[in-house]
């Protein structure tokens, strides 16, 4: 059960719902039991006693976690399956509240920005907002979409979104650098997605990572010099013609994801 607490992908997925790290793991710690006190909690999650009490608190607050009828303070989890339900409805709430906000301040803004200045509509995207915009820009294709992911990985796509496009029509192809198949944190999860959406190939040597979108526009993975990363979403299409160009080419050189191990093999020997 510790290896559970500890587990870093069920820690992050948690966070990605509104956890704290010490709330993670204190859920984690719950579960499987049936009426946990607190010494108990403390022990299995290794959160300091006063950052249990408060996560405690919080979780039942979120619906997570269920305070038990006791002597002393006892508590479990709530089913996982319960608690992301709440935690949906909490979601779908924050949202409406925020839409109806967002609706008044449209209404009493200006009619629009100035006109950018340089005509070109370049877009600076921050990391964190880079997969929810290539999804966009993903769903929104009509023809062709074209992605060429150099290694290493830091995220796996959404598989069902990719299919999503795909049922649409888009012509969509992939082309990954072979080294991602063998990287031991994503490698694994990279094949069964390769399996899943088809079209993909792997090439030794992808230059960089970038999305063309029905070859007029481009999503430019950036990487500054201290390491942090963003994106450029840039609507040329005399670049995107280039890129398009580029990615057809490697991908002509470039083996079935299937045999990206066997190539592998052949040039290491």
């Amino acid at each position: 059960m510790r290896e559970l607490t500890l587990n870093p992908d069920f820690v992050a997925q948690l966070r990605s719902m509104g956890l704290s790290q010490y709330e993670a793991q204190v859920y984690l710690s719950l579960l499987g039991e049936q009426a946990a006190d607190v010494a108990t909690i403390i022990r299995k999650s290794g959160v300091p006693q006063n950052k249990t009490y408060e996560a405690l608190e919080t979780l039942v607050g979120k619906g997570f976690a269920e305070q038990v009828l006791a002597e002393k303070k006892r508590f479990r989890a709530a089913d996982p399956a319960a608690a992301f339900a709440r935690h949906q409805a909490r979601v779908k709430a924050e949202l409406a509240m925020q839409e109806h906000a967002m609706a008044a301040i449209a209404a009493a803004a200006p009619s629009g920005p100035a006109p950018e200045p340089s005509a070109a509509g370049i877009r600076l995207i921050p990391a964190a907002q880079v997969p929810a915009i290539f999804e966009e820009l993903m769903n929104a294709a009509n023809t062709e979409l074209l992605v060429s992911l150099r290694a290493p990985l830091k995220r796996v796509g959404g598989v069902e979104a990719a299919k999503r496009a795909r049922a649409q029509g888009v012509k969509a192809r992939w082309l990954v650098e072979s080294n991602a198949f063998d990287d031991p944190q994503t490698g694994q999860e990279l094949r069964q997605w390769a399996d899943a959406i088809g079209h993909v190939r792997a090439h030794q040597a992808v230059p960089m990572t970038f999305a063309v979108y029905d070859g007029a526009q481009v999503l430019l993975d950036m990487r500054e010099e201290d390491g942090s990363r963003f994106a450029l979403l840039v609507p040329n299409r005399a670049l995107a013609q280039d890129l398009r160009a580029l990615f057809l080419r490697l991908y002509a050189e470039a083996a079935p994801k299937a045999d990206a191990k066997a190539a592998k093999s052949r040039r290491d020997r």
